[in-house]
């Protein structure tokens, strides 16, 4: 038998069902970082990340904000920064500059990634989720009705993100063409 997920006695679910800030702070952290792929902030080390070369010899690093790139291994082989590849802060890419093409396309990279402090737009929208799901945890009602007065609920409700913060948080999102993603 496959265990559960989350079981009956998990203190996160407690901790959800009291309605514990923290807990719901994690849980959007989270959603927002898987939403946007990576890391936004703080900085963080990253290290040995596997990342494909692309068409003409760039390496797109799973971030939208590099502040540090310390190594860089094709083929078992430590490359020379400014000699074997070109990189700029912040950006999220790489350009290897010889004419040799590495015979697997992949190189393993160790760098840092993120923000110092977490953007406030990042920030508003974070806010703004665990504002609501404290509010309303969970729901599939799409009105609230009392005597004085009626309202339709249009945007998602609990731990999700609405359309207008999706949009909110595109600039910081790492988009996917043809499998492979590009931020």
């Amino acid at each position: 038998m496959i265990p559960p997920l989350v079981a009956s006695d998990d203190t996160d679910l407690t901790n959800w069902q009291a309605g514990d800030q923290d807990t719901f702070l994690a849980m959007v952290n989270k959603l927002v970082t898987t939403f946007c792929g990576w890391h936004i902030a703080p900085q963080i080390p990253v290290l040995n990340r596997r990342c494909r070369f692309g068409e003409r010899g760039y390496i797109m690093l799973p971030s939208k904000h590099v502040t540090e790139v310390s190594s860089v291994v094709v083929d078992g082989e430590t490359l020379v920064a400014d000699c074997d590849y070109f990189w700029e802060p912040p950006q999220p890419w790489l350009q290897h500059r010889s004419d040799f093409w590495p015979e697997h396309r992949w190189a393993c990279v160790s760098f840092t990634s993120g923000f110092e402090d977490c953007p406030l737009d990042v920030k508003a929208v974070i806010f703004e989720v665990v504002a609501t799901a404290l509010e309303l945890p969970a729901s599939n009602a799409t009105e609230i009705a009392t005597m004085q007065y009626r309202a339709n609920i249009k945007e998602s409700v609990g731990v999700s993100l609405s359309d207008d913060q999706k949009n909110r948080l595109m600039p910081y999102k790492i988009q996917k063409f043809g499998g492979r993603s590009t931020p």
